[in-house]
C-alpha cells in the first residue's frame, strides 16, 4: 500500500460546488479536489452523469489541451542559474512569482496533455475544506507556492505543474500519470 501526504487543500465549499474525485484502478474515488459550481461545467460533460456503484455520480471529463511543466533535475539548474534574486528559497512562491518564473522556461520544456479519465463527482456539503491527498513522493520539497484557492501548494522532483491562463497548479506525478496523457 502507497503511503499518502497532503498535497493542499480547499477553501470552505459554498451551496452547489462539488468534490471531484479521480478513480483508483479499482473503481474507488481516489484524490479528491473542491471544485466550484461555476467552473464544474467547463470541466466536466454535465450531460454525462451516471450512478456509480460506489454512490458517487460518474461524469465524463471534457477534454481540453493543457500545458504540463514536469520538475526535473535539468528544469531545476536553469531556474536556479536564472535566479539572481533567490525567489526560491522563499518561504512561499505567490501566484504572480510562480507565473513570472515559469515564463522565464523555454517552451521546449512544455508538454501538450489532456485528461483522459471520467471522475466520480458528489456535492460538497456547505463549509466542507476537501484536503487533496496523493501518493506521498520521497523527494525534498523544492519550494511551495500560493495556488488560486490561497492555499499552500509543494513542488517536488518530478511533479507536474498545470499551467493555465489564470494559474498554475501541481499535480503529484503518480497522480498525473493515472489521469492525464502526454
Amino acid at each position: 500500500m502507497n503511503t499518502v501526504e497532503i498535497e493542499t487543500k480547499s477553501k470552505p465549499a459554498k451551496h452547489g460546488d462539488y468534490v471531484v474525485a479521480r478513480i483508483d484502478e479499482n473503481g474507488q474515488p481516489a484524490e479528491q479536489y473542491l471544485v466550484t459550481d461555476a467552473k464544474f461545467p467547463t470541466l466536466y460533460d454535465v450531460n454525462s452523469a451516471v450512478n456509480d456503484e460506489t454512490g458517487w455520480l460518474r461524469y465524463k471529463v471534457i477534454s481540453q489541451d493543457r500545458l504540463a511543466l514536469i520538475w526535473t533535475p535539468e528544469l531545476q539548474d536553469l531556474l536556479e542559474i536564472r535566479n539572481q534574486y533567490e525567489v526560491f528559497n522563499r518561504e512561499v512562491l505567490s501566484q504572480a512569482q510562480l507565473v513570472y518564473f515559469i515564463g522565464l522556461i523555454p517552451f521546449k520544456h512544455f508538454r501538450k496533455v489532456k485528461k483522459h479519465s471520467e471522475v466520480l463527482v458528489r456535492h460538497a456539503e456547505v463549509d466542507e475544506v476537501v484536503v487533496t491527498k496523493v501518493v506521498a513522493n520521497d523527494s525534498p520539497l523544492l519550494f511551495e507556492f500560493e495556488a488560486a484557492w490561497d492555499e499552500r501548494m509543494p513542488v517536488k522532483m518530478n511533479d507536474v505543474l498545470i499551467v493555465l491562463d489564470d494559474e498554475i497548479y501541481r499535480i503529484a506525478r503518480h497522480e498525473f500519470d493515472l489521469t492525464y496523457i502526454m
